[in-house]
């Protein structure tokens, strides 16, 4: 009797356990929300101009959805409470849907169904290359439990006007930043080639200047020799000598002269050169 007792309880407090177990087990509940958004450079949409489209798609999954909610959240973008649109797949879905400042309401979603709301948000600002224009807060009940998750919808901006201007500014100075180095080079080069020229213009008239004190020097020497009355052999000698580097000083000349003017006439010489013979003076010589 004890045991037929014992086996009632068991039995009794077993099942109500059991079904309070599997209630307390999570289900898998969440829906499918996707969001994109494109920001409109080129006026495509009949919009005021450079806004941000923005689609948001929700699709319950295998399980209903009862009293949907978002609230759409104004972040780096201006919404227009008069742009929204909502439409439902497949046609002829029946549910009731109402958006009243920014925020959005759908009391059912049946498993299959799914519902596309759009929109147009003003960016605050287009010197950012990408914006978080609007935040979504969404909470909805799905197999008994309230559900609740946040999304933000993000925006690329690289097609503002903005970026254009950037990107065409750092063009045009890399191009200017060029043509100036390659200025400056040229500018080097032509300062290093009229140094080289300097130096040798420089040297050619040094050279100019002491042939010309040389041969000043030995023609006041060679006049000297000349006004001494019965020279001995080692005067003469002296004079044929001073009169030997004043000719090869003359001829050095002559030479220089032939080479720079290759192009004068020629006097009928094999060679295409002019032999200068030295000109005698005086008695002595």
């Amino acid at each position: 009797m004890a045991n037929m007792v014992h086996l009632k309880i068991v039995r009794y407090g077993l099942i109500p356990g059991l079904m309070l177990l599997l209630l307390c087990i999570p289900v898998s509940a969440a829906i499918d929300l996707t969001s994109s958004s494109v920001f409109d450079a080129g006026g495509q949409t009949p919009a005021f101009g450079e806004e941000i489209l923005t689609t948001v798609i929700v699709r319950p999954g295998p399980y209903d959805v009862e009293d949907l909610k978002i609230v759409f959240n104004e972040k780096d973008g201006l919404i227009d409470p008069l742009s929204f649109g909502k439409s439902l797949y497949p046609i002829g879905t029946q549910a009731n849907i109402t958006v009243e400042n920014n925020v959005l309401f759908c009391d059912h979603l049946k498993a299959g169904e799914e519902l596309t709301i759009t929109f147009y948000a003003y960016p605050k600002t287009t010197q950012k290359s990408m914006i978080t224009p609007v935040q979504m807060q969404i909470s909805y009940i799905q197999l008994g439990q309230k559900i609740s998750e946040q999304k933000q919808v993000i925006t690329v901006m690289d097609q503002a006007a903005w970026h254009i201007l950037q990107t065409n500014r750092t063009s045009t100075n890399n191009t200017g930043i060029l043509l100036i180095l390659a200025a400056l080079g040229i500018a080097i080069v032509i300062i290093l080639i009229l140094i080289v020229k300097m130096k040798d213009m420089n040297v050619q008239n040094t050279s100019k200047k002491i042939v010309f004190r040389d041969m000043s020097i030995l023609r006041e020497i060679k006049r000297r020799l000349d006004e001494i009355e019965n020279p001995s052999t080692s005067i003469i000698d002296l004079q044929h000598y001073v009169k030997s580097e004043m000719d090869k000083i003359d001829n050095n000349k002559n030479e220089k002269n032939n080479s720079n003017n290759s192009g004068s006439l020629k006097n009928g010489n094999t060679d295409g050169e002019k032999k200068i013979k030295p000109t005698k003076k005086g008695d002595k010589f």
